[in-house]
């Protein structure tokens, strides 16, 4: 047996007044559910742009080991940190 739907057609403006009518805790609860439907795309957005910056400025492995030996041989001082 099928399920019986309705298929109305709402406006931008229209999700913007009903928003507008909700309290602090409801627009709270709104943003959190809109936050985890759209976690994928954002990070997938997020990825493409660092995957755009990265492949404008290509490092290669020996700047990045050459990178890492002069960290490792940088002097630490000689104040030990007391927790």
């Amino acid at each position: 047996m099928r399920t019986p739907y309705i298929n109305i057609q709402i406006t931008l403006s229209q999700i913007e007044a009903a928003i507008e009518t909700l309290n602090p805790k409801q627009k709270i609860e709104l943003v959190e559910k809109l936050e985890k439907s759209t976690w994928p795309d954002r990070l997938k957005a997020l990825l493409q742009r660092i995957d755009r910056k990265i492949s404008n400025t290509p490092i290669s492995d020996e700047e990045i080991d050459k990178a890492c030996h002069e960290v490792r041989h940088r002097p630490h001082g000689h104040s030990r940190h007391r927790y």
